[in-house]
């Protein structure tokens, strides 16, 4: 968690390390 440029989008989200798996409908379901 030393790279915050590696998260990038994924800093917005601290409940989801990956900001894709939000946006994926299967996760979100």
């Amino acid at each position: 968690m030393s790279r915050p440029v590696v998260l990038g989008p994924a800093a917005r989200f601290p409940l989801a390390p990956l900001p894709r798996s939000t946006r994926s409908p299967g996760v979100t379901a």
